[in-house]
Formats: structure tokens, sequence, C-alpha cells
């Protein structure tokens, strides 16, 4: 199977509510480049990652292409540019965004696009969660950015309608 990549917000989030652990049912490999690890030193979430790590669920790989790396920098930050980079030079399942530029651009270089949501979404249908509509709700909470019609939409997509 081939691996996923993940940018720095998802897995802040997923760690935010506990959750981080989805990314080793749903994904045989998880990568993460430097700019990601390195923008984790401050975060809550950093101990959860590096645990990770040193379990060897996820690991570490540098993107080659440092023109590419420059040129997305412009518009990106760090983590973003060398995920997007990583992507492309490995061709993921996914790679795992959560801002909207960095998913435009990604999407615009033909790369398959997830976010957290789509991996909550995932996990349900894999049977490793019950309710989704709990983890939107916590989300909300830790002041991810969730518009009225996606978090209903989301709902009805894992038939949790209210």
């Amino acid at each position: 199977m081939r691996p996923v990549i993940s940018n720095t917000g998802p897995l802040i989030a997923l760690a935010d509510i506990g959750q981080l652990e989805l990314l080793r049912y749903l994904f045989d490999t998880l990568i993460i480049p430097p700019a990601v690890r390195a923008e984790l030193v401050n975060e809550p979430a950093r101990s959860a990652v590096e645990t990770a790590i040193s379990e060897r669920w996820i690991s570490e790989q540098h993107p080659t292409d440092t023109h590419v790396i420059h040129l997305l920098n412009e518009t990106l930050d760090p983590g973003e540019s060398e995920a997007i980079a990583l992507a492309q030079q490995i061709t993921p399942r996914w790679i795992i965004l959560d801002d909207l530029a960095a998913r435009h651009v990604a999407e615009a270089m033909g790369l398959p696009v997830i976010g957290t949501l789509g991996v909550l979404v995932q996990a349900k249908d894999a049977g490793h969660l019950t309710q989704v509509k709990p983890l939107l709700d916590k989300l909300r909470d830790q002041n991810l950015y969730l518009s009225e019609a996606l978090y209903t939409h989301i709902l009805k997509s894992v038939s949790e309608t209210e």
C-alpha cells in the first residue's frame, strides 16, 4: 500500500482530540517531512508524534526537490511546502492537509488530498469510531474552523444527522 503524508495541522488536531492513533489504524505508512516535525516543537502534540516516530508508525523523510519547496514557500508555510514536495516525489495514497490554500495547490498538482475531517469519516467507515459528532465538537472547541454547512454535511455522510 502507498504511504500517506501529513502536514502539521492534522497531526495537531488529531492529537488534541486524542485520536492521533487513528492514523496508525487507517494507514500502513505515515510520513512527515522535517519541517512538519520542526513545527511541532512548541505544540502539545509533539510528545504524541515523537512517540509514534519511536514506535515507527510515523517516519520522517526529506523531500529532494528544493526548487519546488522554495517556490511553494512563497505562499505556503514550510511544513505544507515540504509535505507537498514530498508527495510529488513519492506519489502517496493521500496527503493530509487542512489549510485551504495548501489543499488547492496540492489538488492543482494532481495530488490526492484528504483532511482531518476526511480521516475521521474514513475511521468511522472502517469501524475505528462509533461516532464522529463528539470529535467534530471537540475540534470546534479547539478552534478548528468548521462551517455549519460542512459540519452538517460531514454528519450526514456518516449517518449522524440530528
